[in-house]
């Protein structure tokens, strides 16, 4: 008989009668068991051997339930009661250490039951290298399933004790899980107080989004700063039932000094692209905080939810871009003199930087760019330098520089690994766009490369809806490229965000193109063109240009737009260029033969048609006859245009 899960006696039991689940191929082997000590396991024993190890996804729930009967009626119920309690609390985790371990149940002999329990097998594991217990899949569920049927006072002081654990050790994210299980509330205030960058204003929300709702009236007082950061994070992130309510609960405290003023801060924040009264309202509780010394007791969110570029956020009205860089930059001043940051001028030359660019005066920008990486901001704030790659590479793409911009993406990788959690978030949208740019034009898979959305804010949002229409362009997709680009529009205008709105038009006036409905392609395009033109928005232009290329003679603009003229008289050739146009020199080598590629290749190195032939010991003719179909096949006239089409290859 062979079997690979079976029971056996256990002497170690306390009545000595016990039965215990044996794993044998890591644990014994037949010839060690005495007749009558075994039975297997009855049917299924190989899968259920491969579940426990591997995951529980395909074990069907009857079989499950069976399999966690028997469990607990031949072996768990025969061990001692600390060994039980530890296990079950243990289960708590993905993974833990003795000393963690040993936090979580004092009263009990942790490393005498580890070792009896890794040493039997079916439970968990140790990994000798970073000496970390790990609980086989199968069994953390068993043991998940008894945490579950203990009465939910205990639950929650272990679920609590877990909360500490992980606060002690500044795994925040973690701490804040564990808390909001355990319905600990100033606990999960507390957290969120310490780690507003880790988990407020970053990544995917793991608090309850009601957490907020359970929160009583005492508490939401005392921790007022918090509360209204919670809030904050309700609206941005477009739970607005949740912000109205809690917000209707909040007006109705008595607040402090200190709360009327957070209140104001988030009134001012939530006024989203309205910059007039972002402003006003802004210094105005600079001006309240410095009246009430209230210096020690507030914080001021960032501006930039995660997103590369801030005019793409928040500009929004057609010859007012100028402008709202300018109020841009009193406001990021305000919300550093509320945070006692000091004043050193790096983030307007950041917003300038971004003005420049993005109006198509590149050496303005490069010049702001070069100077923003000797302050001393830039060497301290990996926000400002995420930033700043980011711009540096999409000036690499339109110069054509493919390893500079290559090089700005290895740095954003490098800075990935040292970055706070909203540093990272930050980064990765910008590799996101840069990606595209490069693995679309090399003709790889893009849709393995999207990010969830769900880790971001609404108004950064806007950048991911670009980069995932650009995900959209390649032939025949045309259909689903103009119904998302148009759904993008929509989106865009309620954002008040005229440059996500610009680039929507575009992808449709692309999709238009690819579906070979002229009329409406040139509709969309002279409606972008008219948006763009009070400010010189270039960009979003020339970064479709190529695709568009026959359209741009049609358009009607105004007589006193230099916009139209610029697009049509740029003269970069973009690192998308230089890729499409490698692909499709690619495209056309693959009809030619191995002879004429070598052919090609001596006609590169200057040989006449009569060298050649002699280099290949054939007739002059020969050569000339190949020479005529190599013409043909690339669609091409004669010897020169031969050689500037291989030249750069």
């Amino acid at each position: 008989m062979k079997c690979d899960f079976l029971y056996r006696r256990n002497p170690e039991a306390a009545s000595g009668n016990g039965w215990e689940l044996v794993h044998l191929n890591n644990s014994i082997s037949y010839n060690k068991l005495k007749d009558k000590e075994t039975f297997a396991v009855s049917e299924g024993v190989k899968d259920l051997w491969l579940h426990n190890h591997y995951g529980t996804g395909m074990i069907d729930d009857r079989k499950k339930e069976e399999l966690f009967l028997t469990i607990n009626d031949k072996v768990f119920r025969y061990l001692s009661e600390a060994t039980r309690k530890t296990l079950t609390v243990l289960s708590l985790f993905d993974c833990f250490s003795v000393s963690k371990a040993l936090f979580m149940c004092p009263d009990a002999d942790v490393p005498a039951i580890l070792s009896s329990q890794e040493k039997n097998g079916l439970f968990l594991y140790l990994n000798r290298q970073t000496r970390k217990y790990f609980f086989f899949p199968l069994m953390k569920e068993f043991l998940q399933s008894e945490f579950q049927i203990w009465s939910e006072e205990t639950q929650r002081q272990y679920l609590d004790k877990a909360a500490h654990w992980y606060y002690s050790m500044g795994s925040l994210p973690e701490a804040m899980r564990f808390a909001s299980l355990a319905k600990n509330y100033e606990l999960s205030l507390i957290i969120l107080d310490k780690g507003t960058d880790s988990i407020l204003l970053a990544g995917p929300r793991i608090y309850p989004a009601d957490l907020l709702d359970h929160i009583p009236h005492d508490l939401m007082k005392k921790h007022m700063k918090t509360v209204l950061l919670m809030a904050y994070d309700l609206y941005f992130s477009e739970l607005h039932a949740g912000y109205r309510r809690n917000m209707a609960r909040i007006q109705r405290l008595e607040l402090s000094l200190s709360g009327q003023t957070a209140l104001t801060f988030l009134e001012g924040a939530t006024a989203f692209n309205h910059l007039d009264t972002m402003t006003s309202l802004f210094a105005k509780v600079l001006e309240d905080i410095r009246k009430f010394h209230l210096e020690d007791q507030f914080i001021a969110p960032r501006l930039g939810f995660c997103c590369p570029s801030f005019l793409m956020m928040y500009h929004s009205t057609p010859g007012k871009l100028k402008e709202e860089t300018e109020q841009l930059i009193e406001i990021q001043e305000i919300c550093r003199r509320i945070n006692r940051m000091p004043h050193n001028g790096t983030w307007a030359l950041y917003f300038q930087m971004e003005y420049a660019f993005n109006t198509g005066h590149f050496s303005e920008a490069e010049d702001a760019l070069s100077t923003l990486e000797t302050t001393e901001s830039y060497r301290e704030d990996l926000s400002i330098q995420i930033r700043c790659l980011h711009y540096q590479a999409m000036l690499s793409y339109f110069y054509g520089d493919t390893a500079s911009l290559k090089e700005s993406r290895k740095k954003l990788h490098e800075l990935m690994n040292t970055a706070q959690p909203f540093q990272a978030l930050l980064a990765r949208m910008s590799d996101e766009s840069l990606e595209i740019i490069l693995h679309s034009k090399e003709g790889g898979d893009r849709q393995n490369q999207a990010i969830n959305s769900s880790m971001f804010y609404f108004p950064a949002l806007t950048f991911l809806h670009i980069v995932e229409d650009e995900r959209l362009v390649h032939p025949g997709n045309g259909r689903t490229l103009l119904a998302s680009a148009r759904r993008h529009e929509k989106l865009a205008r309620q954002r008040r965000s005229l440059i996500g709105e610009i680039h929507a038009l575009l992808h449709q006036a692309i999709a238009c193109d690819m579906l070979h409905e002229n009329a409406q392609c040139l509709e969309a395009m002279e409606k972008a063109l008219r948006l763009a033109e009070p400010d010189h928005l270039i960009i979003p232009f020339l970064t479709v240009k190529n695709r568009l290329a026959s359209r741009w003679a049609h358009l009607k603009a105004s007589p006193a737009s230099s916009l139209l003229k610029d697009i049509m008289d740029s003269r970069f050739e973009s690192v998308g260029q230089i890729l499409e146009k490698e692909i499709h020199l690619d495209q056309l080598s693959k009809k030619l033969t191995a002879r004429e590629m070598g052919i090609i290749r001596l006609v590169m190195k200057g040989r006449t048609n009569k060298e050649i032939a002699a280099e290949m010991n054939v007739a002059e003719i020969t050569i000339k006859k190949a020479l005529s179909l190599i013409y043909k096949k690339l669609d091409i006239k004669n010897r020169a245009q031969l050689v500037g089409m291989f030249k750069e290859k």
